[in-house]
């Protein structure tokens, strides 16, 4: 009986959590991210700078991943989430689920890249940040993140009304073993970490190079907005990946008591990295 009680109250802290986390999350996110569209588009110093252009886009891909997370979620938790029962539904979450976050960290780790380019003493290197590339990068990005999410969109399907998942047993061993740890959590951590700090390298040296005081400056500015972003993004995805890492070696020895405080504490760190869209 006190485990059944245990289970309940656990399932009502979940939900309330899910509900004002996420009304807090998305507040913030939407004034955080629309700040930096007015800034990077109407501020004339930033007119033309790649890493801006990056912002500014990776701060539209948040709005949409924001909003649509939260009405998800919200729906989900309160038992009116239609793609629970309708099976285009279904897919078409799956699938977006499968372009918001994955586009961002590409546009995170484009950022880092044409960063360490720009501010790069070697001419050549120096060569690679326009935003004739930038452009194209992101397009690339997109149609890739776009035909990836096919599979999950063909195999998800909805299951008794309470979820909508992927019912491809090959499918599920991707998604656990490498969409979710690799491509989702790794693989953008260290491509972007290596970069920002190389860029961080070429920005101390920057002194060197004969170039104006005010184009000097926001080189430097730039450089530390994409550190502190890269920061943000280790904070707040490396707790996702160890937690993702330990519940799946624990899930079969954990009763159903313990499963639901997994569940508890896997929410709070998936808000966490929800969070990362929000304070760019």
């Amino acid at each position: 009986m006190s485990s059944l009680l245990t289970i309940l109250y656990l399932v009502a802290v979940i939900k309330s959590y899910v509900i004002y986390s996420g009304i807090v999350i998305v507040t913030i996110g939407l004034i955080g991210n629309i700040l930096n569209i007015l800034v990077f588009t109407n501020l004339k110093i930033f007119r033309g700078n790649i890493c801006a252009f990056y912002l500014t886009f990776e701060s539209i891909i948040n709005i949409g991943f924001l909003l649509f997370t939260f009405i998800s979620n919200t729906l989900s938790i309160m038992g009116n989430n239609l793609a629970n029962h309708s099976i285009i539904l279904c897919k078409i979450r799956s699938m977006l689920f499968q372009i918001f976050a994955p586009v961002a960290l590409s546009t995170v780790c484009f950022m880092t890249i044409d960063q360490f380019c720009s501010t790069n003493p070697i001419f050549y290197i120096r060569q690679f940040s326009t935003l004739k590339l930038a452009r194209y990068s992101l397009l690339i990005a997109v149609c890739f993140w776009i035909l990836q999410s096919i599979p999950i969109g063909i195999f998800s399907n909805t299951y008794m009304g309470v979820g909508c998942f992927p019912m491809n047993a090959i499918y599920i061993r991707y998604y656990l073993y490498f969409y979710y740890p690799v491509l989702l959590s790794f693989l953008p951590i260290l491509v972007s970490s290596i970069f920002s700090l190389l860029a961080f390298r070429n920005v101390r040296r920057i002194v060197r190079r004969q170039m104006s005081i005010v184009r000097r400056r926001l080189d430097q500015q730039m450089t530390a907005l994409v550190f502190a972003r890269v920061i943000v993004l280790v904070i707040l995805d490396i707790p996702y990946v160890i937690f993702y890492i330990y519940s799946f070696t624990s899930m079969s020895t954990a009763s159903f008591v313990h499963f639901m405080i997994n569940e508890l504490i896997g929410t709070i760190i998936n808000s966490f990295a929800i969070l990362n869209q929000a304070v760019n």
